[in-house]
């Protein structure tokens, strides 16, 4: 299972190397896979919006 994840990891990486606003994206949906942080934080909230702000440009 932990080749899966190094795996999955490794390929984020390389996607995120290319797309610095896919990185953003990726990052928050790692950050919500995540039990143990508040992804309903206003921080997390305002990442959240400038990715979308970003996105739309």
């Amino acid at each position: 299972m932990s080749l899966d994840i190094s795996n999955i990891v490794a390929s984020r990486i390389c996607h995120d190397i290319i797309s610095p606003i896919a990185a953003i994206h990726n990052g928050l949906e790692l950050i919500s896979m995540t039990a143990s942080l508040d992804v309903k934080s206003p921080e997390m909230a305002l990442i959240h919006d400038s990715y979308q702000d970003a996105r739309a440009h």
